[in-house]
């Protein structure tokens, strides 16, 4: 039985391991809501790493300063990932409800996780039309490498963003050259916000919405989501799904105001390990 992490080689390879998974054990529990079209993406860069034990398949996704941790389990096998990790682990739990939570996260704690925060998803279908940009100050554009330093100011100095979910400046500068980091600027060329910008399939997903501090109130949030649904639209996205902190209700009326309703999910988040500099 194998025990080693090694790389998940694609989207066929993960539904080999999750079909073997699902036939060893009867009764199975999973926190993993990977998808075929993700899995690909997340395994042209080798940073999807697995490992499979008598009660237990483990998934590592490589975030830069942390690994994603799911799971495919036996539903009372108490399995832990064998061996240290480099980085911290961070699991995700998404239900309909939050009702349960205590027990969650007492099976946490028992393998030494810590919960962390919670957050609800919203969605909504794809725009009918972009309609006309309103007249700004500002111009929301794709990220370039020379913006990587204000980037990395930016989100790790904003409060609602939980530090160790960003990546390390090599993860943002791929992110970067792929395309997926929009920012607003002014004519200066000072980086005013960002937000992150992905297709997967069909769906859109933005993530890391900030503005600094000092330029709120000028409708940069609303400007650099509509560039981000133009963005993915454009791309052939049918829908749009992110994640918002359950307390941050500022952030939830801002995406109620352009369309978004939270759709019953529920995703509370648990850490193994400490980051430098975490502020959790």
């Amino acid at each position: 039985m194998r025990s080693d992490r090694a790389p998940v080689q694609g989207p066929a390879h993960y539904r080999e391991l999750v079909g073997q998974a699902k036939a060893d054990f009867g009764s199975l529990a999973t926190n993993s809501f990977l998808l075929p079209d993700v899995v690909a993406a997340k395994c042209q860069s080798g940073n999807l790493l697995f490992q499979r034990l008598p009660h237990a398949l483990f998934f590592f996704e490589d975030m830069g300063r942390y690994y994603r941790f799911y799971y495919y389990k036996e539903q009372n096998a108490a399995a832990v990932p064998q061996s240290a990790m480099a980085k911290p682990l961070m699991a995700e739990e998404p239900t309909r409800k939050k009702a349960g939570a205590a027990a969650q996260d007492a099976w946490y704690t028992g393998l030494g996780f810590r919960p962390t925060f919670t957050t609800l998803r919203m969605q909504m279908p794809a725009r009918a039309g972009t309609g006309a940009p309103a007249p700004n100050s500002f111009v929301v554009q794709t990220a370039g490498d020379a913006h990587l330093p204000a980037l990395m100011d930016l989100w790790l100095n904003e409060p609602l963003l939980v530090d160790i979910l960003i990546p390390d400046e090599a993860g943002v500068a791929r992110e970067i050259s792929a395309g997926e980091i929009l920012i607003a600027v002014d004519s200066a060329g000072a980086v005013l916000g960002a937000i992150r910008a992905v297709l997967a399939g069909k769906t859109g997903e933005s993530s890391r919405l900030a503005v600094h501090p000092s330029h709120r109130g000028r409708g940069i949030g609303p400007a650099l989501m509509r560039g981000y649904m133009d963005t993915v639209e454009a791309r052939g996205a049918a829908r749009h799904v992110l994640w918002v902190i359950d307390t941050s209700t500022g952030a939830q009326r801002l995406h109620e105001k352009l369309g978004y309703r939270f759709d019953g999910i529920v995703s509370r988040q648990y850490l193994l390990g400490a980051a430098p500099g975490s502020k959790q």
